[in-house]
């Protein structure tokens, strides 16, 4: 039917005439936007894409040929909303741009269509939700048979329905079936290897991925919220400082595809890492920066050490809000869009953890596709790499695999990488790699081991403790956030004139920033040279990474070499004195028993705890009285890890699941993933071999009859207001009647899905979240 037919029959349905300057347009939103303005826009921001990332378009032309990824993704913007001038699209659309128009007349202020939306969300929209007409498809349907088959890709994934899921809606459009039937048929047309995989999915995602982030930027900018600028990787190293080795190392190696760093804490890696990377990008080998660590943590110390060096950092974890209005000031809009923008890794310098990467690479949600390509034009560091044991090492090593055969140069960092790992890299397919060490400060003393003591209530230590009251300064770890607090329980008892801190995981995020900033002043690096520094801190493993403190005397519980190299990198790191500083090693003992958790595994049969080897032996090989220099501690190491170990049966078996939901959803998502379905674990492939995780809740009051207006708001809540605990604690939490499970409800909808919310009593900033004092690890 003609359009000016069409929208003389809606003209007459409605008593109140469309607005002079709509009432002939063909409309591409019910905001009153027309068609060709919206085509317009995209093409604009395409250009700027491609204006921004030229090394992307020139790698795209290396992989295939003469094909330019420019002029390819703008035939998809060209046609992409075609199906938009379809009459079931067209017609519900003027309909509900004619609903806006009367009810924007009868208020007395100036509206928008945002605040129609907000304000009436049944009524905004209701005709083109009714009409169940998938424009994309419909765009297919008049211009698929000309196309190229990854510009109908694009087309068709743009608003998140190429999928298996969605397959009802291409039902609902005449012939639309019939367009993801070969685009089935293209996704098994690949052959069941890995690498060919990959190289076919950078094919079709580049327009996949840049109509999306063009449409995007489109549509943010029409409505008056537009996206952030684009803005290109700079970073100058200080011209009064001078290359530190590890730093020269990185500009004199750039050219290798995988460089694998060893070099103690403080010896000026993360300058190394973004010279290395400057250099990868002034010779065109990549366009941004990738830093991925081992945690949520870890991220958050390595954006916030790092922003004021280069021209931009994105920050992408889940607790990421509270982090950037903490500490960058943004509003929550600023935010929403920064933060899409370095999940996409679409920031100059994008620091997330590992799992990101890893998750994007199961494809099974539509910006993974994104997320994927932007990291094949990346360069990518991989900071912290001792923290990861064997079942995420696997998993690493698929992504390192991507990384290869996406021609991605790796930078590998580690202060404690044993020489067999090189055994790691050779069965991924990188050939002999060297391990590139700076070994200056190795005859540096760094400790004297002063004992090593069993340790199972806080009694047996007394004599320890008073020796860290007595130097008012002193690091404690420990492995178990029950044996965390009792040490804190007991110091806070005697001692009144010397601040005692603990941190561990089980705190919310805005208690855990505030007690950071606390542990910083009280042991950091500003205390030491201004001789302030006064405070026992008491940690469990997340402080062996991101917190920057030191002192001169250190008690840690008993864990494997490796871990303990990290911790021991706090000892006497900003004080002037070189003497070497003095660690206690506790053995952690319970009922008699040697008690290794997290660094071990539960016998059911047996009732007992059986230790790592690596934990033992660390025991083993540790001599008490003598004094250990910084390179002593590689060569335990290799002494403790001489092999490569190969026995890796699930991990292994974990590992083939991720390259099987690659190369099941390269194309077509056939899988597909929810947030519930990654924090418990039952998606099938794992990225870490823990516990299934339930958020728990802390709140002093919860109502029963309050609901949340979306998923992306309870979501925001949830990070704010959440800690993330195994789901056996969570259960055990119910039956004691510390947790209580209340009903969700999203935009008053009762959903499926509880909510789990800590009952009075649990939790409080001196000591966090405590259901039972015998509860958990980290």
């Amino acid at each position: 039917m003609p359009c000016l037919i069409l929208l003389e029959k809606l003209q007459t349905s409605y008593p109140m005439p469309l607005s002079p300057e709509k009432s002939k347009l063909r409309l591409a939103k019910p905001d009153g936007l027309s068609y060709e303005e919206h085509v317009r826009d995209v093409r604009e921001k395409l250009k700027e894409i491609g204006d921004s990332f030229p090394i992307a378009i020139y790698k795209y032309a290396n992989w295939f040929g003469d094909d330019n990824l420019l002029s390819i993704t703008d035939q998809a913007v060209i046609y992409h909303d075609e199906g938009k001038l379809n009459p079931c699209w067209q017609l519900p659309c003027q309909k509900d741009y004619q609903a806006y128009v009367k009810w924007a007349s009868k208020q007395n202020r100036e509206v928008t269509h945002t605040d129609f939306e907000r304000e009436c969300r049944d009524e905004a929209g209701k005709n083109l939700r009714l009409a169940k007409f998938r424009h994309e498809i419909g765009s297919l349907v008049i211009h698929g048979r000309k196309l190229p088959l990854r510009v109908k890709a694009a087309i068709a994934a743009h608003h998140g329905k190429l999928s298996k899921k969605d397959e009802a809606r291409w039902l609902e459009v005449k012939d639309g079936f019939y367009y993801l039937e070969k685009l089935y048929e293209r996704s098994y047309s690949v052959d069941d290897n890995f690498k060919a995989t990959l190289i076919e999915f950078l094919k079709f995602s580049g327009p996949r991925a840049w109509l999306q982030i063009a449409d995007r930027r489109a549509s943010a900018m029409e409505g008056g919220n537009p996206h952030p600028e684009i803005i290109p990787f700079r970073y100058h190293f200080p011209i009064t400082w001078t290359r530190r080795p590890v730093q020269q190392l990185a500009e004199d190696n750039y050219r290798e595809d995988l460089l694998v760093f060893r070099a103690p804490t403080g010896a000026g890696k993360t300058s190394a890492a973004l010279l290395w990377a400057k250099k990868q990008i002034e010779t065109r080998r990549a366009e941004r920066l990738v830093i991925a660590m081992p945690t949520r943590f870890t991220s958050t110390a390595m954006a916030l050490s790092t922003e004021d060096d280069i021209s931009e950092v994105g920050l992408y974890h889940s607790s990421a809000k509270f982090v950037e209005r903490k500490h960058r000031k943004v509003t929550n809009q600023t935010f929403d869009a920064h933060s899409l923008y370095a999940r996409w890794l679409m920031t100059p310098v994008t620091i997330c953890t590992v799992d990101h990467l890893l998750m994007s690479l199961t494809l099974t949600r539509e910006d993974h596709h994104i997320t994927s390509f932007n990291l094949a034009n990346s360069c990518l560091v991989i900071d912290e790499a001792d923290a990861y044991d064997d079942f995420v090492r696997q998993n690493m090593a698929v992504l390192l695999q991507a990384c290869k055969h996406w021609k991605v140069p790796v930078l590998f960092m580690s202060a404690s990488i044993a020489d067999c790992e090189r055994d790691f890299f050779r069965e991924i397919g990188y050939g002999t790699v060297k391990i590139l060490e700076d070994d200056s400060e190795y005859e540096q003393e760094q400790c004297r081991l002063s004992g090593i003591e069993d340790f199972e209530q806080p009694e047996d230590i007394e004599h320890l403790l008073a020796e860290c009251i007595a130097k008012e300064a002193a690091i404690i770890y420990v492995n178990t956030v029950d044996r965390a607090v009792q040490l804190f329980r007991n110091l806070k008892d005697q001692v009144t004139d010397v601040p005692i801190f603990l941190y561990h995981s089980r705190f919310l995020e805005k208690d855990k920033r505030q007690k950071e900033e606390a542990i910083l002043q009280a042991l950091g690096k500003a205390a030491w040279e201004e001789g302030k520094a006064r405070g026992i801190v008491i940690m469990t493993q997340i402080g062996e990474m991101s917190i920057n403190i030191s002192a001169e005397i250190m008690l840690s519980e008993l864990c494997p070499i490796d871990r303990l190299v990290q911790r021991v990198g706090r000892l006497c790191r900003f004080t002037e004195n070189k003497k070497p500083g003095s660690l206690f090693i506790l053995r952690p003992i319970k009922n008699g028993y040697l008690y290794p958790p997290p660094y071990g595994s539960y016998e059911q049969k047996k009732k007992s705890w059986i230790p790592l080897q690596a934990f033992t032996q660390t025991l083993q090989k540790l001599e008490t009285g003598k004094v250990y220099r910084k390179g002593s501690w590689i060569k335990l190491i290799n002494e403790i890890y001489p092999v490569y170990n190969k026995d890796i049966g699930k991990a292994r078996i974990n590992s083939e699941s991720l390259k099987e939901l690659f190369r099941n959803n390269w194309l077509v998502r056939f899988s597909a993933s929810s947030k519930a379905a990654e924090e418990e674990g039952s998606s099938g492939w794992r990225a870490r071999d823990i516990d299934p995780q339930r958020t728990v809740l802390i709140l002093d009051c919860y109502e029963k009859d309050g609901y949340f207006t979306s998923w992306g708001a309870y979501y925001h809540f949830q990070s704010t207001n959440g800690i993330s605990i195994p789901l056996y604690l969570a259960e055990r939490g119910l039956k004691n009647k510390a947790i209580v499970q209340l009903d969700l409800y999203i935009n008053g909808d009762k959903q499926d899905e509880s909510v789990f919310v800590v009952n009075g009593g649990s939790y409080n900033f001196d000591v966090g979240l405590i259901l039972d004092e015998d509860s958990s690890f980290i």
